[in-house]
C-alpha cells in the first residue's frame, strides 16, 4: 500500500470534514473523511447500535480512512490532535467509543448509552 503524503491529507482536511481516528487505544491512528456533513455524521454515530464491526469486524467506516503508516503522517495526526480544532473519534469497545466535536462536545453512540 502506498503512503499518502501528509500534505495531501492536510489539504483535504482544509476543504472537508475530517475526524482524527484512534482505533483500539492507539493501535491504529487515522484520518477519517466521512464524506457527509457534520449533522449527518452525528446522527449516524448516535444511531450506531455497536461499533464492534468497525474496529474488529469487516465493516468499513463510511467515506475514506487514511491510516497513519509513516512518521510524517503520525506527526501530522499528533499536531492536529494537539490543536483541538478537529473532530475526533475513539473506536474500540462499545463502552469507550466516542465521537468528539472540536468545541469539546462528546457524542455517545446508542450501544454506549445502553451498556
Amino acid at each position: 500500500m502506498a503512503t499518502i503524503k501528509a500534505s495531501n491529507v492536510k489539504n483535504r482536511s482544509d476543504s472537508e470534514l475530517m475526524v482524527l481516528l484512534d482505533v483500539e487505544c492507539g493501535n491504529d491512528l487515522g484520518f477519517w473523511f466521512p464524506e457527509m456533513p457534520a449533522t449527518k455524521l452525528t446522527s449516524w454515530w448516535l444511531d450506531l447500535e455497536t461499533v464492534t464491526p468497525y474496529w474488529m469486524g469487516d465493516k468499513i467506516l463510511p467515506g475514506t480512512v487514511v491510516y497513519v503508516d509513516c512518521p510524517e503522517l503520525r506527526a501530522l495526526w499528533l499536531a492536529m490532535m494537539k490543536s483541538k480544532i478537529y473532530w475526533n473519534a475513539s473506536l474500540h469497545c462499545d463502552n469507550d467509543s466516542l465521537l468528539g466535536h472540536p468545541c469539546g462536545k462528546i457524542y455517545e453512540h446508542l450501544g454506549f448509552r445502553e451498556e
